[in-house]
């Protein structure tokens, strides 16, 4: 399957949503959530991704990894 070019997939968007037609969803998550995902990404790929604790604070606290 060919990927289409960035301006195709921004054209299809903006011609969506003037619309009133939103993108399809997939899965739980509403356009909020969406967008606090894609702000937290770009965000942690700027400053950096937090680092995991140690082990044992992991473990008593719960935490799995």
């Amino acid at each position: 399957m060919a990927v289409p070019a960035l301006d195709t997939l921004v054209s299809h968007l903006d011609t969506r949503l003037a619309d009133g037609d939103p993108p399809p969803a997939k899965g739980d998550w509403n356009l909020s959530e969406t967008l606090q995902h894609c702000a937290q990404t770009i965000h942690y790929s700027v400053t950096g991704y937090p680092e995991l604790g140690p082990v044992l604070v992991r473990r008593l606290v719960g935490l799995t990894g």
